[in-house]
């Protein structure tokens, strides 16, 4: 009897421990992030870039940051940090450099060596700048008959959306008008310039962060054209100095001559 109650105790303890170490293990959590990191972050030269995600899961929780897949350590101009759920990575004096794919990346471990890790990536690039223009013209005159050439040249943040209009009207590539555009350079071209080509363009560039519009004047010139004046002479009183005077919007010009009348 004292055997059995014996034997009774120790299975009983038994029984108790394996269902102390049952209840008090708790399955890990793999890692979640709470809040994410943007898509796409613009920092400006010189600046300090900060990456931020937020997770939670079963500790002990450990993060790696990576740029363009390679790992980052913490040093220089690089500081990394995890504090309650929050992985943090710092970039000091943004360079050009710098501009790429930042992933972070977050494991746990469980008794069993149970682990999971999520990437999230973040582009940084250099800052943009809005367009503007280097080289415009303000008033262009063109012969009747020939191919007139508007050119402008920009700067600022490539990819850009050019536009050329005239008298506030778009103007689309066909026989008459030809955009041409490369690079930072835009020209018009205007194809056999007749009167009614003369007025006001425009050239209209943007980009992501901005735009510019740049106004010219075509005016319409004729070369060639010859003004006589043709004379009885008698003389004597027809000698004398003559003169030829031209005007036209833009102000007038005088052409003089001295005619000697001989018999």
């Amino acid at each position: 009897m004292l055997c059995f109650q014996c034997w009774f105790l120790v299975f009983k303890l038994h029984l108790q421990l394996h269902v102390m170490v049952l209840t008090n293990h708790t399955p890990a959590e793999p890692p979640v992030f709470v809040k994410r990191l943007e898509g796409t972050t613009v920092w400006k030269r010189g600046s300090t870039a900060r990456l931020q995600c937020t997770v939670k899961g079963s500790p002990e929780l450990h993060t790696t940051w990576f740029f363009n897949n390679s790992e980052l350590s913490s040093g220089g101009r690089y500081a990394a940090s995890f504090k309650d759920g929050v992985a943090t990575l710092e970039i000091n004096n943004v360079m050009l450099s710098d501009s790429g794919s930042y992933s972070c990346e977050v494991l746990n471990e469980s008794g069993l060596q149970y682990g999971i890790y999520i990437c999230l990536y973040q582009a940084v690039r250099s800052p943009l700048e809005p367009p503007s223009f280097i080289k415009d013209s303000p008033s262009i005159e063109a012969v009747r008959g020939s191919i007139a050439v508007l050119d402008c040249e920009i700067a600022g943040s490539a990819p850009f959306e050019v536009t050329w209009k005239k008298n506030k009207k778009r103007l689309s590539s066909d026989k008459k008008y030809r955009v041409v555009s490369q690079g930072s350079l835009t020209s018009l071209e205007i194809h056999t310039f007749e009167s009614t080509d003369a007025g006001e363009y425009e050239c209209v560039v943007s980009n992501e962060v901005g735009s510019v519009t740049s106004n010219s004047v075509f005016k319409l010139v004729h070369i060639g054209s010859t003004v006589s004046l043709e004379l009885k002479l008698t003389e004597g009183r027809d000698t004398g100095e003559y003169s030829c005077k031209v005007t036209n919007e833009a102000g007038s010009c005088v052409c003089s001559g001295i005619l000697t009348a001989k018999g």
